[in-house]
């Protein structure tokens, strides 16, 4: 009878630490899917995420207590520079590095909230994936891809604030007919000797929650067969356009403006950055540079 009480209690006791262990983990879990939450960029509403967009300065008042994809991205340039080791999860992640303010407002989940929603902005699989502010504990579904039919999906090449406030009445977001400009891009590499090169793109992108018509100047110098970023440069662009926005405004500017680089051998001009995107666009530029001249205008256009 002694046996079997000592059985007894033993079992009892190990079930019992099983059932705390099984709870801790679970309270663990918890606090994992706040902290992601807490490292999150909010916008309260369309507009003030559009504001912005249109003035991307205001973005230093916003509370900035996130990792941004942008400090990643900026510090992997920084291994790579000084020979560290890569501390980039995934290489693949560069390719935000082209969007302008996208990567300053996504988190390091490709996250940011805006209104009611967690928005994942997934370029390499071209989706965008949205989760209801409702349904937060399962945050952690939307970071992982972790199938969920509370998560909905989009392309990025759909205007998916717009989507989303379907039944919502404001003047940014209504029902529109204007056709869609395809996405485009055309770029060049010109070289000044073996070890300078200006790399030079123009792009119409898309990605879901933002879209962009831009140019980039990029001059870069060569060591150990790897091409590093060159700041001891100048750059100079001249370039014209014309946009007109889905069921929005007509702007142009012709002729030529001229742009300079920001001192860091990098000149980047954001024609047109929005969250709604363009029924037309033609963009035209030359680059100029100490570490070489493009030889032909790079041109993109679609109406």
């Amino acid at each position: 009878m002694k046996k079997f009480i000592l059985t007894f209690a033993i079992g009892l006791f190990i079930f019992s630490c099983q059932h705390d262990e099984l709870e801790s983990l679970s309270n663990s879990d918890d606090l994992t899917a706040r902290r992601s939450i807490d490292n999150v960029l909010s916008f309260d509403s369309n507009e003030e995420y559009l504001n912005i967009l249109e003035d991307n300065s205001l973005l230093n008042q916003k509370n900035t207590n996130y990792v941004s994809l942008a400090s990643l991205l900026d510090k992997y340039e920084s291994d790579k520079e000084n020979e560290r080791a890569i501390s980039l999860k995934n290489e693949a992640d560069t390719i935000y590095a082209d969007y302008g303010i996208l990567p300053k407002i996504l988190n390091e989940d490709k996250i940011v909230k805006i209104g009611k929603y967690f928005i994942k902005v997934a370029l390499e699989e071209e989706r965008v994936y949205v989760l209801e502010d409702s349904y937060q504990a399962e945050y952690n579904d939307l970071v992982t891809n972790i199938p969920n039919d509370h998560i909905q999906l989009f392309s990025t090449e759909d205007e998916v604030l717009t989507r989303l406030a379907n039944n919502e009445t404001s003047r940014f977001l209504k029902k529109c007919d204007d056709r869609r400009a395809r996405k485009k891009k055309d770029l060049d590499i010109a070289k000044n000797g073996r070890k300078k090169r200006l790399k030079a793109k123009v792009a119409y992108q898309k990605a879901g929650i933002y879209f962009s018509l831009m140019l980039e100047g990029k001059t870069q110098k060569r060591r150990f067969w790897i091409w590093w970023r060159d700041n001891d440069s100048w750059i100079r662009v001249r370039y014209y356009y014309s946009v007109g926005v889905r069921c929005g405004k007509e702007y142009w500017a012709n002729p030529y403006i001229t742009a300079y680089d920001d001192g860091n051998g990098k000149v980047n001009v954001r024609v047109y950055e929005g969250f709604v995107g363009l029924k037309y666009y033609d963009l035209e530029a030359n680059f100029e540079s100490s570490h070489g001249w493009v030889d032909h205008p790079l041109h993109i256009r679609d109406y």
